[in-house]
């Protein structure tokens, strides 16, 4: 097996973990509507819960958007370019990309090692926060290998 195909195979189980916190975050939310109108009583650290439910829906989801370039295209220049200046534009789109994807890993890097270094904890459940920036790197660093698999297609297809 190729290391292009495990890196797809990586970025698939981290949607379909993605998926799974989607359901989980849905059900919870329901869950929590449902008890606080019949027994006027919500789920104990519901909102904590999908907070960081939605963080690690949104970085988790990230390395599949790169490498199936599911990501928002606006094809505005297209027709005024040669096939071959879109090829470049391309590559120099993914390495945007790989350039977006290092420096917001770099420039959250100091609140994750605060949250760590103060063992910052949530209001309600008292939940490390660290928690909460262990999805986001995760989700960042396949990124980056994402984002640079994609960049070498574009280049060696050429």
């Amino acid at each position: 097996m190729t290391s292009d195909r495990i890196i797809e195979q990586a970025a698939a189980f981290l949607r379909d973990a993605a998926a799974c916190i989607l359901a989980f975050m849905m059900f919870l939310t329901t869950g929590d509507i449902v008890l606080r109108w019949i027994a006027n009583s919500p789920i104990f650290g519901a909102f904590e819960l999908v907070e960081l439910s939605l963080v690690s829906l949104v970085f988790l989801s990230l390395p599949k958007v790169f490498i199936g370039n599911k990501h928002i295209v606006v094809n505005a220049l297209d027709g005024f370019f040669p096939k071959p200046m879109l090829r470049w534009l391309n590559i120099l789109g993914a390495l945007l990309s790989l350039s977006f994807v290092v420096l917001m890993g770099v420039f959250m890097f100091r609140f994750a090692h605060d949250a760590y270094t103060f063992e910052d904890r949530t209001m309600d459940m008292s939940m490390p926060v660290i928690w909460f920036w262990v999805p986001v790197y995760l989700g960042v660093i396949a990124s980056v290998v994402v984002c640079l698999v994609v960049a070498r297609r574009l280049i060696r297809r050429g």
